[in-house]
């Protein structure tokens, strides 16, 4: 279902998937994250903590960077998605972010700036946050990727 939503909406295949993102972390469910959008052309870069991680995204062909650089990465985005339980990106990273930008929350938090930083800059802001718990990785994989596509419309 997912798959011809995309292919069905060609605008946005070209707006959102043969672009760039940046994920932070990078576990299961980042991993399904990137290889769908790798599907779609779009670029993705992986911003982790742990050099285990980078190694492993470097292996499946993406671009990696420690996530204390993953604001650099982000000011130029179309996409980011947070998967880790932690304020990553700081307010200033928010204010260089391109307007129209999508910015995707997954991690549970109690507190979350972030929707403020994204609101007052343009960017799209989507809390998603407990969506892994609730799916297996595939499936929340399709959800995110259902969530931007209504983004892209919205």
């Amino acid at each position: 279902e997912i798959h011809e939503r995309l292919v069905g909406s060609e605008m946005c295949i070209r707006d959102r998937f043969d672009s760039t993102a940046v994920i932070t972390g990078y576990g299961r469910i980042a991993r399904y994250l990137a290889r769908l959008l790798q599907a779609f052309r779009c670029r993705v870069t992986i911003a982790a903590r742990s050099p285990l991680q980078r190694e492993a995204a470097l292996l499946d062909g993406l671009c990696t960077l420690p996530v204390t650089l993953a604001g650099l990465a982000a000011a130029g985005a179309d996409l980011v998605i947070n998967t880790v339980p932690a304020c990553i990106l700081t307010e200033e990273c928010f204010s260089r972010m391109r307007y129209g930008a999508v910015y995707m929350e997954l991690a549970t938090r109690s507190e979350t700036p972030e929707k403020g930083w994204a609101e007052a800059r343009g960017v799209k802001y989507i809390a998603a946050g407990g969506l892994p718990g609730k799916f297996s990785p595939r499936t929340a994989g399709e959800a995110i990727a259902r969530a931007v596509i209504s983004a892209e419309h919205s």
